[in-house]
Formats: structure tokens, C-alpha cells, sequence
């Protein structure tokens, strides 16, 4: 591999966000051998198979150009605006967007190319950055220009996750990470119940402990023992029955 494929191999690897390196525990850099990220491209269906990287890569720089919106795009929620990137033909004149928030409820607009900033230009089009002066709330919302095919998923998320008040101003916790179905007790059979999780729970509380990292409880599947794995559930509205004591 030379230095033209490796050099579009590592752009496709950003483009598709592969890291081409990783550091290890001791915090020694390594880079990826670039066989290994080209597999990871081809398995993952960003380059099709017989096709060059420098050929890929310019498929998929052409494959941008012909979409008029992004697939999807992360917004603040509550923020009195936002930008999204739409590609267009080199014409001018005014458009109509649609937004149908996650409620139902439908906003709409209209813009002139004239007045919008042009972010690039190829392919005989132009992409331009689409101010919304929208506040949404959080939530998956869909973007649409009308009369052009697809549609952006705004997701509208918070600035940071939820932080408990006794986190706040640099408070800790500390506590015990806990796998119900293998935790020991005299009275079970080998197998922990919502009786030894009550226990555990009083006991780790006497020494002082503040949370129990616990695994997921979800109902299984009945008519499969062997699917067994509580990380995939048939129902996450339903507890397993496993654990009743």
C-alpha cells in the first residue's frame, strides 16, 4: 500500500470515525496496521469490495454530494438556534422546510439561498448552513425541505447528563458493582435472590457504602433457558422471575 492509499485510507477512516490508533495501559501509542483498517471498511460496508481506497474515497465524497440532508444530526435541546448543512443545485431561490417534533407537532418556513452562507461547492452543488431559529425541546425531531427527498433526524440532547445533588460541587460515592444471579448466600442454592439483594444491600449500607451498581433484571426468554444473557432481554417492562425468592 502506498502513500497516496494509505493517506486515503486514514481519510476514510475519519470520515467513518475508525480510529487508526489505540493506546495501550501504559499509555504507549499504536497505530493500526492499515490491512486491519481497510477490513474494517470493507466489513462494514463503506467500501465496497473490488474497489480501490482512492477510488472509494471518491465514491463516497460523490455519495455526499447527491444527499440533500444529513441522516442525522445532534442539536442542544433549548438552544434559541442551530445550524443544519443542506446541499442543493447552483440555482437560486427560496425553499420551504418542515419540522415535525417528537409531540407531533408540525413548524415550518421559508428561506431564500440568496441570504444563506455557502459552506462548499461541488459536484454542481452547493452546501449551505440552514440557520434555525428553533428552540426543541429534548427529543428526535424530523427535518425536511419540501419537494426534495429525505430527512434529518435532529436529535436534541441535553448539555450533559443528569448529575445527582450529591455529585454537585465535587461530591463522591462510592459502592459495589453486583451480578444478582451470582451472588452467595447461606440460604440459596447458588443462584441470588431479591432476598440476598436486600441483604447486601443493608450490609454494604453499614460500611458506609452509597449505591449498588446492579445488573440488568429484565424479564428472559421462558421458551429458551439458553438465551440467558440479562444485557438482552425479551421485555425491559417485565422482571425475570428468576430472582423471586
Amino acid at each position: 500500500m502506498d502513500e497516496v492509499e494509505v493517506a486515503a485510507l486514514h481519510r476514510l477512516c475519519a470520515r467513518y470515525g475508525i480510529a487508526t490508533f489505540y493506546g495501550d495501559v501504559f499509555g504507549v501509542r499504536h497505530e493500526v496496521a492499515p490491512e486491519a483498517l481497510a477490513a474494517l471498511l470493507r466489513d462494514a460496508g463503506f467500501l465496497p469490495a473490488g474497489q480501490g481506497l482512492v477510488q472509494g474515497e471518491a465514491s463516497a465524497e460523490s455519495a455526499d454530494w447527491a444527499h440533500h440532508l444529513p441522516p442525522v444530526q445532534v442539536v442542544p435541546a433549548g438552544a434559541e438556534s442551530f445550524t443544519v448543512a443542506l446541499c442543493l443545485p447552483l440555482v437560486t431561490g427560496q425553499f420551504h422546510w418542515r419540522l415535525v417534533d417528537e409531540a407531533g407537532a408540525v413548524r415550518e418556513g421559508a428561506l431564500e439561498t440568496a441570504g444563506l452562507h455557502v459552506l462548499d461547492e461541488g459536484a454542481g452543488r452547493r452546501r449551505y448552513a440552514l440557520p434555525l431559529a428553533l428552540a426543541l425541546p429534548e427529543g428526535y425531531h424530523r427535518f425536511s425541505v419540501v419537494g426534495l427527498p429525505g430527512e434529518t433526524l435532529l436529535v436534541a440532547a441535553p448539555a450533559r447528563c443528569h448529575q445527582p445533588a450529591v455529585l454537585q460541587d465535587g461530591g463522591r460515592v462510592w459502592g459495589f458493582t453486583l451480578q444478582l444471579h451470582s451472588l452467595r448466600s447461606r440460604r440459596n442454592w447458588g443462584f441470588g435472590d431479591f432476598t440476598d439483594l436486600a441483604d447486601f444491600i443493608d450490609g454494604a449500607a453499614r460500611r458506609g457504602a452509597d449505591v449498588i451498581g446492579l445488573n440488568p433484571l429484565h424479564a428472559l426468554f421462558a421458551h429458551n433457558p439458553a438465551h440467558l444473557s440479562p444485557y438482552s432481554p425479551s421485555s425491559r417492562a417485565h422482571l425475570t422471575v428468576l430472582y423471586i425468592d
